[in-house]
């Protein structure tokens, strides 16, 4: 499915924005010429406008996944509530809230429709140089830190706090998810990885659930097969694109498996993914570990916090019983409870 890049206009309010930017920009003007508390404004704009489980907004203080809210852009109500708008929208769910907006005598239009976007700072040598990364499919590296390294020099080069340089992350970024719609498996994931760097610079941007949803294995689908994610994405790929089109699946898989498994099941399945089940060549060095705990130092989850033994019991990816010197089970248990 390719992501849709329309551009939104709130006449007399804001232009050039996009889904998640609109939101935000109408939550912010309604508060800001109305005097309401957190009930009316919870009348005024329900959950079901967002259509999900994350509501059109949230109370700041309740908000146990921050990563799907502008929790850099609080908004205080006249009864002291602090709330957060969700940045959790796309072409599926937008319309309900254009449509409540218009109801309350907004008028949003729709600017463009081009599945192109143009970047500010277009002069920036930085900018151009990593989204010719994605465009020129050119990330098949052996380390996430040569990754993560050029995304952090790109993003602390913006202030999140002066608009202007924060639209210039956006424009970034959706460039860059333009060649991530051509090549959701190559790409995908580094994409995904680029908005939890983003977030070390108060820039919070907004992946596209569906393209997590049809690019991750699923559970059942995977324990029916007795194969773990290593094994299926090397019937799917080349020695040459593994890395990112493992990254890319693994990545989607764990978070989306999180409501079907539990900690033992997923640490069992984190243990699995190491050399045993690659096909393309032999190597005593277990990269493929390596990259996984990259991955998972990327969720906020370092195996440092981890130490101690635990005891993995073969279900489902294993041949036998291991006994790990981290407490994966710990690890995927907080995962659980961080992402469900």
């Amino acid at each position: 499915m390719a992501k849709d890049y329309t551009k939104y206009a709130i006449e007399g309010v804001a232009e050039n924005l996009g889904k998640s930017k609109l939101a935000l920009a109408i939550i912010e003007d309604y508060v800001s010429k109305n005097k309401v508390d957190f009930a009316v404004l919870n009348a005024a704009f329900p959950d079901e406008c967002q259509g999900g489980i994350h509501g059109v907004f949230r109370k700041k203080v309740d908000v146990k996944d921050p990563k799907r809210y502008y929790m850099d852009r609080p908004i205080s109500l006249i009864d002291g509530t602090e709330i957060v708008v969700t940045n959790q929208w796309g072409i599926d769910n937008i319309p309900g809230l254009i449509d409540r907006a218009n109801a309350l005598g907004y008028v949003v239009n729709k600017v463009n429709q081009t599945q192109e976007s143009s970047i500010s700072y277009k002069d920036n040598k930085i900018a151009t140089a990593f989204i010719d990364l994605f465009k020129n499919k050119n990330l098949n590296i052996d380390y996430l830190s040569e990754f993560i390294k050029p995304a952090e020099e790109l993003l602390k080069m913006y202030n999140s706090e002066i608009p202007a340089e924060a639209q210039a992350i956006d424009d970034v970024f959706e460039e860059i998810m333009v060649y991530v719609a051509k090549e959701p498996l190559l790409l995908g994931g580094y994409a995904y990885i680029f908005t939890f760097v983003a977030q070390k610079f108060d820039h919070w941007l907004d992946f596209s659930e569906d393209l997590i949803k049809e690019n991750a294995y699923q559970w059942n689908d995977m324990v029916g097969s007795g194969k773990n994610p290593v094994a299926l994405v090397c019937e799917e790929s080349s020695e040459d694109n593994f890395k990112s089109i493992f990254i890319s699946r693994m990545m989607f898989t764990l978070i989306t498996i999180i409501t079907d498994t539990d900690e033992e099941e997923l640490a069992e399945l984190i243990v699995s993914c190491d050399m045993d089940k690659y096909t393309f060549s032999e190597d005593d060095e277990c990269w493929i570990c390596d990259l996984v705990i990259d991955m998972l130092d990327v969720f906020g989850f370092s195996l440092d916090d981890y130490e101690g033994e635990c005891e993995i019991e073969s279900r489902h990816f294993l041949d036998g019983d291991r006994t790990m010197g981290y407490d994966y089970i710990g690890l995927s248990q907080n995962f659980i409870g961080s992402f469900a």
